[in-house]
């Protein structure tokens, strides 16, 4: 993902956020079938073969949150005026 961005650069932050995204996907998936040598995972031993790893799914599911919102509108993201405390 962070090679995706790189290649980017000079691109707008959308054109960015979405190569970055789909690499982070690719890398997500291609996590299924590793055996995990670190961590917690370690002690589930050849059952974990089966399933993504979760770093790497969570790092997807923030870009491609963040992907969709840098692509709405600079208005959907209106603040509101400070209100004075009562």
């Amino acid at each position: 993902a962070v090679e995706a961005l790189e290649a980017e650069q000079g691109e707008s932050l959308a054109s960015a956020l979405e190569s970055a995204t789909a690499a982070a996907k690719r890398g997500a998936e291609s996590t299924i079938g590793m055996l995990a040598r670190f961590g917690r995972a370690t002690a589930l031993g050849e059952r974990v073969r089966a399933a993504q790893d979760p770093g790497a799914t969570s790092i997807f599911l923030f870009l491609e949150s963040l992907t969709a919102a840098a692509q709405k509108p600079a208005t959907s993201f209106q603040t509101q005026p400070n209100q004075p405390k009562n």
